[in-house]
């Protein structure tokens, strides 16, 4: 396994727009040590300009080959590419910001081909300045999600996430004509009421200036093709957390209303009873589905 750093003009190839594209594999034009690169190398995708540093770093999956560019890039490089050119595929492990004021602070840049402004795309990087890169990503990124996105931590130490998306000012609108449930809010409502506003799992009230606030949230769900009744033995009164955690299957509720998934029982009140074959519905084809995934 060797190291290398690859740069881009970011003027040319829209690297940050690429980085949140979900795909993994991408490609990376080679101009200089085709015989060099191979399977298993490690790469640091490296941005210039400013603000610019290391943006990811990818694992090389084939040999350098003449080849077009991927369908799937071709939508972040300005004007395209069409050029029939030698090219590496490989497979992105970790999309990060290591930006250039901060190496400029470790004892690693002096020995970075990018300090001395080396012309070029590829550039050997020894096995020593290769794995302080890595201990440095390791020590200063906080892993969000395996492989797609992290976490970084500015100069200060605080943890930022990566940059976000600019989104969209004025979003467009669309008409649409769908079919919902039409729920009794008599009965939600009264459940709640029943239960004080607190939640039946962790006895949470949740206060808000217009008032106490809590979900009304179905063990037999009633849509799907065999929908639930909406009734109050098959209605919870939950807090937005639980409701969604118990919607998702985290936990369920047994006969004996001791929680399944979680330490805790459902609090049940003499008003307000459930019926056990809506539960054993949530447990079969919910609670159990999702531990399945």
């Amino acid at each position: 396994m060797a190291f290398w750093l690859f740069k881009c003009n970011p003027k040319q190839y829209q690297i940050d727009k690429r980085l949140h594209d979900p795909h993994s594999t991408i490609t990376w034009s080679v101009s200089r040590h085709r015989n060099q690169i191979g399977p298993g190398d490690i790469v640091f995708l490296w941005a210039n300009g400013k603000g610019g540093g290391i943006r990811a770093v990818m694992r090389v999956d084939e040999p350098p080959r003449d080849m077009l560019e991927l369908e799937s890039e071709q939508g972040y490089w300005i004007g395209g590419d069409t050029s029939f050119i030698c090219r590496v595929v490989g497979t992105l492990t970790n999309r990060i910001s290591v930006t250039t004021d901060f190496l400029r602070a470790q004892p690693v840049w002096e020995k970075l081909p990018v300090k001395s402004g080396q012309q070029g795309t590829n550039f050997p990087i020894t096995d020593t300045d290769g794995e302080t890169l890595l201990g440095l990503i390791e020590r200063f990124h906080h892993e969000d999600s395996p492989g797609v996105s992290q976490w970084a931590t500015d100069e200060g130490g605080e943890i930022v996430p990566e940059r976000l998306p600019e989104g969209t000012e004025s979003p467009a609108r669309q008409q649409v004509i769908t079919q919902r449930v039409i729920r009794d809010t008599e009965v939600a409502t009264a459940v709640k009421r029943i239960h004080n506003f607190r939640c039946q799992v962790c006895d949470v009230r949740l206060e808000t200036p217009g008032g106490p606030y809590a979900e009304a949230a179905h063990i037999h769900p009633l849509g799907g093709e065999n929908p639930g009744p909406d009734q109050p033995d098959n209605v919870l009164c939950l807090c937005p957390n639980h409701h969604v955690l118990f919607d998702y299957g985290a936990f369920s509720i047994a006969d004996d209303m001791s929680l399944l998934g979680m330490e805790g029982r459902c609090r049940i009140l003499p008003g307000h009873m459930l019926n056990v074959s809506n539960l054993a519905y949530h447990r079969r084809n919910i609670f159990n589905a999702g531990a399945e995934k």
